[in-house]
């Protein structure tokens, strides 16, 4: 089935887009998305498009249904061909070592600021297993997490 959309005006130059994520198996019940699109109807044409396409290739995340630890294992096997194989062991430890424990059942729709500064503490005073600070590897990580809030908030 292919997957339906619709676009309605706001506010001048700002449109809404609803589209289906299909139906609930447990309920029956159809689920919707909304999201808003700063511009013109071009632009809110061209994202509803881009949305309905990763639905029909099966691409699209629901991140008011993804959590942290989700996002963070996902990431952990996007990254594996793209750095060093002792890198990645590193970065492995630290997401199931620390921020796992510290977010990981969080929803990542819901990260916030709040959320980064609680993660401050643990990582600035917590050794990894080399005795070395947590701070020291997590600074190239800071960019990343940044990454990470702001594809949940382009949802």
């Amino acid at each position: 089935m292919r997957s339906t959309g619709h676009i309605s005006q706001r506010t001048p130059g700002s449109w809404e887009l609803r589209y289906s994520l299909g139906i609930n198996r447990a309920t029956g019940k159809r689920r919707i998305a909304t999201t808003t699109v700063k511009g013109n109807r071009r632009a809110a044409e061209k994202e509803l498009r881009r949305l309905l396409r990763a639905l029909d290739t099966n691409e699209h995340v629901d991140p008011t249904r993804m959590t942290v630890r989700e996002w963070l294992t996902a990431w952990l096997g996007a990254v594996r061909e793209e750095v060093a194989p002792k890198s990645h062991e590193r970065y492995s430890e630290i997401v199931e070592n620390f921020l796992i424990p510290a977010v990981g059942n969080l929803l990542i729709a819901k990260l916030c600021t709040r959320n980064r500064e609680a993660l401050h503490p643990l990582i600035f005073r917590k050794p990894t297993i080399d005795g070395q600070r947590v701070a020291a590897v997590m600074a190239s990580q800071v960019a990343y997490h940044r990454k990470a809030v702001a594809i949940s908030t382009a949802f």
